[in-house]
């Protein structure tokens, strides 16, 4: 029997190689995990339609978190077993605030994606991604009902100010997190990967000591602080290294595979596989 009965595994920086793709041999070992009763899905910043092709040649039909944690859905029958949204008037005085700043911006909303205008940094992110986009035009004068989250792009040594200023403006404390060095993400209230993570195990009625979570940067960290064991990649953030039960190897090393061998060789977490493939 498995020890752990779930993994869950961030996409971006993990399970992908820098070339946006799985290995055929991680392909293999999430096949087998499954085939021996274990749940295999992701916990991604990203939306729907740029998760379910991966999903699919994975063949993972189980909930996945979506939006960094601001939505749980099992795409395959569309059950939608927890979302959020951010405050309509939070997003708003951002947006407005966001007009002071060079930064590209995307607001998603009801599975889609508007933007002002396309700039070298959107197309770069659509492209990572491979989604579309709907340019509207001023998002400000745009949006008209919450949203699920707001995407910025840019000078992350800005980051911190815009962060305090919006907080200042709106009198509460607000929700941020960062996936990539130049991504700054608001989300809605309370929303991440380590809450989805708790909802996830508690429907799939798991619990959460018999779940791994792996990843790579500051929007995991949440996860890989709640799971039974938390990974960080060998690439992850340094605060993520530093609350992680366990580091892999990079996901350019296929650490989601090493991790996958270990469990289904039932190996301690407590020491390093000389040679990963010789299992």
């Amino acid at each position: 029997m498995l020890k752990y009965k779930l993994v869950v595994s961030d996409l971006d920086g993990t399970l992908l190689g820098n070339d946006g793709n799985v290995s055929a041999a991680t392909k293999e070992l999430i096949q087998s995990y499954q085939r021996q009763g274990g749940i295999f899905t992701v916990a991604t910043g990203r939306m729907e339609d740029a998760v379910k092709p991966h999903l699919n040649l994975l063949n993972v039909a189980g909930p996945a978190i979506l939006y960094n944690g601001a939505k749980i859905i099992d795409m395959d029958k569309n059950d939608i077993i927890f979302e959020a949204f951010l405050k309509y008037e939070v997003a708003k005085e951002a947006l407005k605030l966001l007009q002071d700043y060079e930064w590209d911006v995307l607001l998603y909303q009801n599975g889609k994606i508007y933007i002002k205008e396309m700039t070298p940094g959107i197309e770069k992110h659509l492209k990572k991604e491979d989604v579309e986009c709907e340019v509207v035009g001023d998002l400000h004068d745009f949006l008209q009902l919450a949203p699920t989250k707001i995407l910025i792009i840019g000078d992350n040594g800005k980051f911190d100010f815009f962060s305090q200023d919006l907080q200042n403006r709106m009198g509460i404390k607000i929700n941020f997190t960062q996936s990539e060095e130049t991504y700054l993400e608001i989300l809605p209230e309370g929303a991440s990967k380590g809450a989805a993570l708790k909802t996830l195990a508690d429907a799939l009625k798991i619990s959460i000591e018999d779940v791994i979570a792996i990843g790579d940067h500051l929007n995991d960290l949440s996860m890989i602080q709640v799971a039974g064991l938390g990974i960080a990649m060998e690439n992850a953030h340094p605060q993520l290294k530093d609350n992680a039960g366990f580091i892999t190897v990079s996901n350019e090393a296929e650490g989601v595979k090493e991790v996958l061998l270990r469990v289904l060789n039932d190996l301690d977490f407590s020491y390093n596989i000389p040679d990963a493939d010789a299992i």
